[in-house]
């Protein structure tokens, strides 16, 4: 109506109580805003659904920030993006930010009690940086807060810590930074195994602070 507004409305008790049909198999459904004008759906408790048969479905934020928030109220609200149907397929998130005053990708919890999961029932689980550093870092305010790389399971298994760096003198660095704390290396109470220590042709040096010593037991 020009000049004022359309309404659509019905009394019917019904979840087709209100239908806009396309009857042709190739016909669409458009449904546009005025320029500087907003389009919004709102839904009562019975919520909203948006479902192809067999398309796709795009939203996409043109020349501005874009946002898929679910308000909660109580436990179980949850928010799922998931891809459904055991084919080649993928659940890709992916960023062309230039990381220049914020980070391209960013996951975190806002709760100081929430955790991050990130899991897997088969397959590898792959991080990769590419010609860049890289920080795994556990920021403690009490003891006992750890950083635990581990392997579970009593198989024929291996944790491996490795570099191609081409440094001679620490292509692989094991140190702390506190001068009170120290490293170990052992195996676990009443172990059969053994620790072997192989160098190449520069030998194994090992070097303490005046005063201290290096003792061996048996």
């Amino acid at each position: 109506a020009s000049g004022g507004s359309s309404i659509l409305q019905s009394g019917l008790n019904s979840v087709n109580a209100i239908q806009i049909l396309a009857q042709n198999i190739a016909g669409g459904v458009s449904i546009f805003s005025g320029q500087s004008g907003q389009l919004q759906l709102t839904a009562g408790s019975g919520g909203l659904q948006v479902v192809s048969s067999s398309g796709s479905i795009n939203l996409t934020a043109n020349n501005n920030s874009g946002s898929f928030i679910v308000n909660s109220s109580s436990g179980n609200q949850n928010l799922t993006i998931g891809l459904n149907g055991q084919t080649d397929s993928q659940l890709l998130l992916q960023s062309s930010g230039i990381n220049t005053t914020t980070t391209a990708i960013k996951v975190n919890t806002t709760s100081v009690l929430g955790s991050i999961i990130i899991t897997n029932t088969g397959g590898p689980i792959q991080l990769t940086a590419s010609a860049s550093s890289s920080y795994f870092i556990v920021n403690t305010t009490s003891a006992n807060q750890n950083l635990t790389i581990g392997i579970n399971g009593a198989t024929a298994s291996q944790l491996i810590l490795q570099s191609s760096g081409t440094n001679s003198t620490n292509a692989i660095l094991i140190q702390n930074t506190n001068t009170s704390g120290s490293i170990l290396i052992t195996n676990g109470l009443n172990s059969s195994g053994q620790i072997n220590l192989n160098t190449g042709s520069y030998g194994l040096s090992s070097v303490t602070q005046p005063g201290g010593g290096i003792n061996f037991l048996s």
